[in-house]
C-alpha cells in the first residue's frame, strides 16, 4: 500500500501537465490552425496593401492624362487665337479708303462719271475712286505742275516718263518694283520682254510706272462699225465700197441708235 501511494503524485502531475500542454499552456509549438490563421492574414494583408498601391498609381496615372488633355486643349485653344488675331490683322477693313486718280480726258468717255470699272478696282482694292480727268493737251503739264508742288493725287496715268522716273528716284513715288513677288501676272511680262525693262527704271534701278505690254500690234485709226446693227438695218458691211456707201451706213446706224452718237474717237 505504500508504494501505491508513493507513485499517486507522480501520475496526477503529468496528467496535469498533459492537460495544460493540449490547452496551450507551456512553451511547445502553437496549433496548426492558428499558424494558417496568421499566413492568411497576412496574404490578405498583402493583397489589400498591393490592390491599394495599383489604385493610388492608377488614380495618379489618371491625374497625369487628365493633365496632359488640358495643356493640349490649352494650346489649342492659344492656337485658335492667334489664328483669330491673324485673320482679324489680315481682313481688309470694311470702311473703304478715297483715292484721288488723275487720269487723261481725251474721246467722248466722261471719266468724271459713275463708271463700274470704279466700283470693280473700288470693291477689289477696298478703296473708292475719285477720278480726276485732265485734258490730254495739258496733261504733261499739269503733271509736272503736281510733282513739283508736292501735292499730288494718289494715283496718275501716264505723264513722261523722265519725269516720272526722277521724282520716284527722289522719294516721291512708291517702287512697284519692290512687290513684284505680289503681282505674279505683271513679273510674267515683265519676264516676258525683259530686254525692254531697264527702260522702265530709275536711275535708283527701281520702276515706279507700270508699263503698258501688248502683244499685238497697236492701232488707233481708222474705221469701226457695229455689224450687228447694219445687218440689222438689212446693210451687209461687205457692201461699203465708197464714201457715199459709208454715209448710207451712218444713216443706218443711227436709226438703230437715235439716242447715241454713231461715231466717237479715243486715244
Amino acid at each position: 500500500m505504500k508504494r501505491s501511494i508513493s507513485t499517486l503524485p507522480v501520475v496526477i502531475i503529468f496528467a496535469l501537465a498533459l492537460i495544460l500542454q493540449g490547452c496551450g499552456g507551456g512553451t511547445g509549438s502553437p496549433p496548426a490552425t492558428t499558424a494558417a490563421q496568421a499566413e492568411q492574414t497576412q496574404a490578405q494583408t498583402q493583397a489589400q496593401t498591393q490592390a491599394q498601391t495599383q489604385q493610388t498609381q492608377a488614380t495618379t496615372q489618371q491625374a497625369q492624362a487628365q493633365t496632359q488633355q488640358t495643356q493640349a486643349q490649352t494650346q489649342q485653344t492659344q492656337a485658335q487665337t492667334e489664328q483669330t488675331q491673324a485673320q482679324t490683322e489680315e481682313a481688309p477693313s470694311e470702311e473703304k479708303v478715297p483715292i484721288t486718280w488723275m487720269m487723261y480726258l481725251s474721246g467722248t468717255i466722261n471719266l468724271s462719271g459713275n463708271l463700274k470699272i470704279y466700283d470693280h478696282v473700288g470693291d477689289y482694292a477696298g478703296v473708292i475712286i475719285e477720278p480726276m480727268p485732265v485734258p490730254q493737251d495739258v496733261y504733261n503739264e499739269k503733271l509736272l505742275l503736281a510733282i513739283n508742288s508736292g501735292d499730288m493725287p494718289d494715283i496718275m496715268t501716264g505723264g513722261g516718263a523722265a519725269a516720272i522716273q526722277s521724282a520716284g528716284a527722289q522719294g516721291l513715288f512708291v517702287p512697284f518694283s519692290d512687290y513684284l513677288d505680289e503681282m505674279p501676272h505683271l513679273s510674267y511680262w515683265l519676264d516676258r520682254y525683259s530686254d525692254d525693262i531697264n527702260k522702265l527704271r530709275s536711275t535708283d534701278g527701281k520702276m515706279y510706272y507700270f508699263p503698258d505690254f501688248r502683244d499685238h500690234v497697236r492701232t488707233n485709226a481708222g474705221v469701226m462699225l457695229r455689224k450687228d446693227l447694219l445687218l440689222k438695218g438689212g446693210l451687209d458691211p461687205d457692201d461699203i465700197e465708197t464714201l457715199d456707201d459709208l454715209y448710207h451706213a451712218y444713216e443706218i446706224l443711227k436709226e438703230q441708235n437715235p439716242e447715241y452718237p454713231v461715231m466717237g474717237a479715243r486715244s
